[in-house]
């Protein structure tokens, strides 16, 4: 059966750069080109808007990761930034600064965040609470 709905308003002229889906499939997550992010609840018969936040991201959002629980939300952006966000408490509890541009996010439990980078690289960053180093490993593609 197919469905099809309308999300935002039509006289908007945002632009959607990344969607991301919760594990039970009942949170869609849309970011636009203004560095917002909507969260809709689509359980229901009809998607309803949950809430909109500023991400404070200076460039558009490329890539979202939930972590297994669906409790943490990880935003990868153009500026170089992973932002980490505590979606129960609903704010900010990581600003990872980046290499280059964001391409890829991949939680390792809840505790730590991979992410990889346009320019060829992958880093492994610490998420626990009070940890010193936040980077704990870096991976580097070859160059001719």
């Amino acid at each position: 059966l197919f469905c099809s709905y309308t999300i935002g308003d039509p006289d908007e002229s945002l632009r959607i750069t990344c969607i991301c889906l919760d594990k039970n499939r009942s949170r869609l997550i849309v970011a636009y080109n203004n560095q917002v992010i909507r969260e809709y609840a689509i359980s229901d018969e009809t998607p309803t808007l949950a809430r909109t936040w500023k991400t404070m991201h200076t460039a558009p959002i490329l890539c979202m990761k939930f972590n297994d629980e669906g409790s943490l939300l990880a935003t990868g952006s153009a500026d170089h930034n992973v932002k980490v966000w505590d979606m129960v408490q609903q704010h900010c509890t990581h600003t990872l600064k980046g290499v280059g541009v964001v391409t890829a996010l991949s939680f390792i439990h809840s505790s730590r965040l991979m992410v990889g980078y346009l320019e060829g690289q992958v880093c492994m960053f610490d998420l626990v609470k009070g940890a010193i180093q936040k980077l704990l490993r870096e991976w580097r593609t070859h160059s001719r």
